[in-house]
């Protein structure tokens, strides 16, 4: 769907990890900042190759 409709998003972190994962706490209790750098990875892979 996002790759459909060429919608873009955007991840704001709040300073290193640590205070990140203050700052921003998921529902699991997970490192919320080492989930957004895999999301990050994902992204730039996909912007270098969109049509995957």
């Amino acid at each position: 769907m996002i790759k459909k409709y060429k919608i873009i998003l955007t991840v704001n972190l709040d300073g290193p990890e640590e205070v990140n994962n203050k700052n921003r706490i998921s529902r699991d209790g997970g490192n919320v900042y080492k989930s957004n750098e895999e999301y990050r990875k994902i992204r730039t892979k996909w912007n270098k190759n969109p049509s995957n």
